[in-house]
């Protein structure tokens, strides 16, 4: 209690400390005033409910939809059993050549520029369409083995050598095989939500063993409710993961991106075009990391995107989308895949600037949290489908984080917050209506979703000018009991309260 009490006061003093600070005005100004006065109201609801809670600015998802976040006030902790699981070597997967050579030959030309993917392009030549197409075709085949699909990819997509560049005299610490592992990392995560069904839930939570077979659940009990996250074995949490996970959604995330579909009978089969293009845009997402590979802007093409005439683009995202954009002939896999779904790789490396945690904490207005996302759309003439082959991007993109490809998704089931995933995966299908509804529309489609959500005691969607205001405290509340307090709490407050709060969310979603 004294440390909690202790903390407070610390983040109550950087608080005003950071309002001290000059700034311009700006639509972060908005977001900050509402954030202020979601304070106020939080300490009068929690002056009237004792609901401890509610003066987190955390996520806290509630045991109902994910019951193993880690929970500070919970007192019980799991004992950590043995660790039963097995995996193969690191050395057992295999890595590309180093390549040390590719600016021989430059004549003095900085490297940063297109030279180098020349050079890597003229050297690898064309990508291998027929296994890319085995890849994509016998992704949920029963016999179609992790190791089948990884001599696919390997054998289809030449960008994949290209995270081994160097320089030729490269300092020891430099490891081009990390993001290598990470990439291969993000399709093996391709090739086991593709597998949902199947064999995908073990291999993405358990990895494999020795044969490159998925492994099965740990003989170990699952932890008990409200154990604290970060006292889990490593076990418990795959463990966790495994069986508190909403694997149906990821599964209709695929289907919603278009690289699986269902038919009328409810099976599961491929739509191997898409998935090719989720293959291709996998295999090359992060190889601008490789610095020699980061073109700079030509003087036709300037200023792109903040970089002028003759800049080294440093973020390689946009160094992506810039070679995407004008020079993708030089990326043999990109050629594989129509121009309509290059267009939806394009997509992928676009700053939306979509902040998935200002959404399903309701923290922030519609414009703040949609409005560049709904320009991208427009501009770029995006579908649901589009939108949804993003989110499957982002999320085999950080499955893939760790480079620890043979042991499953390490990142989400050990280092990532269980219930954050799990909100943002519920978040996707309303995300997707971006295509068809305004900001505003998409944004009281997920409040009232998590109304449903919610408790049924809370009693039917409600109406009226507090709608969106009480929807926006539930959501924020997040555990069941701390809901229930804060509705209750809400009826209490004077009308002159309720009425501050209701004509703040009227303004913030007026039109500008």
């Amino acid at each position: 209690r004294t440390v909690s009490t202790l903390l407070a006061l610390s983040l109550s003093m950087l608080s005003k400390l950071w309002g001290c600070r000059p700034r311009r005005a700006g639509p972060h100004d908005e977001i900050l005033a509402l954030r202020a006065d979601n304070a106020k109201l939080r300490a009068l609801l929690q002056s009237l409910t004792g609901a401890e809670g509610l003066a987190s600015n955390t996520i806290d998802t509630p045991p109902s939809r994910q019951s193993l976040v880690s929970d500070r006030r919970a007192s019980t902790t799991a004992a950590c059993p043995a660790a039963t699981l097995t995996f193969p070597e690191t050395s057992a997967l295999p890595l590309p050549p180093l390549i040390t050579d590719v600016c021989s030959g430059c004549d003095g030309r900085s490297v940063n520029n297109v030279y180098v993917l020349e050079q890597l392009h003229s050297r690898s030549g064309a990508a291998n369409g027929e296994r890319a197409r085995s890849a994509a075709c016998r992704i949920r085949d029963p016999d179609y083995t992790l190791r089948h699909f990884h001599d696919d990819v390997a054998a289809a997509f030449p960008e994949l050598g290209w995270y081994m560049v160097i320089r030729e005299h490269t300092s020891s610490n430099t490891l081009p095989e990390t993001e290598y592992r990470r990439t291969i990392g993000a399709l093996f995560a391709v090739y086991w939500l593709a597998r949902i069904g199947i064999d995908g839930e073990r291999g993405f939570c358990f990895g494999v063993d020795a044969d490159w077979r998925p492994n099965g659940p740990p003989p170990i009990a699952s932890p008990p409710a409200g154990s604290r996250f970060g006292l889990l074995s490593g076990e418990q949490k795959r463990l966790a993961f495994y069986e508190s996970t909403p694997w149906a959604e990821l599964e209709r995330l695929m289907v919603d991106a278009g690289v699986l579909r269902r038919g009328a009978d409810g099976a599961v089969g491929v739509s191997a075009d898409r998935m090719a293009a989720l293959l291709v845009q996998t295999a090359i997402h992060d190889i601008m990391k490789v610095d020699l590979m980061r073109p700079s802007v030509s003087p036709e093409h300037a200023p792109y995107l903040g970089f002028g005439a003759g800049d080294t683009i440093s973020d390689h995202d946009v160094a992506l989308g810039y070679v995407l954009e004008h020079h993708g002939h030089l990326l043999p896999s990109f050629q594989l895949v129509t121009h309509q779904l290059q267009r939806a790789i394009r997509f992928t490396q676009a700053k939306i600037r979509f902040n998935n945690g200002w959404l399903v904490q309701a923290e922030a207005p519609p414009a703040a949290v949609f409005s560049h996302f709904k320009a991208c759309i427009r501009s770029n003439a995006i579908n649901s489908a589009d939108i949804a082959f993003y989110f499957a991007h982002w999320l085999t993109d950080l499955a893939g984080a760790e480079p620890t490809p043979l042991r499953g998704s390490e990142k989400f089931c050990l280092r990532f917050p269980h219930g954050v995933l799990a909100s943002f995966i519920e978040s996707f299908p309303i995300v997707g209506q971006l295509a068809q509804q305004s900001e505003t529309e998409v944004f009281e489609g997920y409040l009232r979703q998590r109304w449903r959500d919610a408790p049924r005691a809370l009693g039917p969607e409600p109406r009226g000018p507090h709608a969106v205001a009480l929807c926006r405290l539930i959501v924020q509340a997040q555990h069941e009991a701390a809901q229930k307090g804060v509705f209750e709490a809400f009826w209490r407050l004077q009308e002159a309260d309720r009425a501050v709060r209701d004509s703040r969310e009227r303004a913030e979603r007026e039109p500008r």
